[in-house]
């Protein structure tokens, strides 16, 4: 899956998001991470995002688990 495809599934993700019920946090798995860079610069985009608070990356499992902001109701 390149950058793209995948940014733009997790902003379709956070879109929906905005229903009633609040979604504190999505683990996104990323196939195909050849090195850091790579996974840096998912993170870079990750944590642009207005509606994301932290990002933690776990790099055995190529896995991204985003924490969002509460939203009031």
């Amino acid at each position: 899956m390149n950058l793209k495809s995948f940014l733009f599934t997790l902003t379709a993700v956070l879109v929906f998001a905005n229903a009633d019920a609040q979604i504190s946090k999505a683990e996104i798995v990323a196939t195909g991470l050849t090195c850091s860079m790579c996974s840096n610069a998912i993170n870079k985009q990750l944590k642009s995002l207005t509606d994301v608070d932290s990002v933690v990356i776990d790099l055995n499992t190529n896995t991204f688990v985003v924490h969002l902001k509460k939203k009031p109701l």
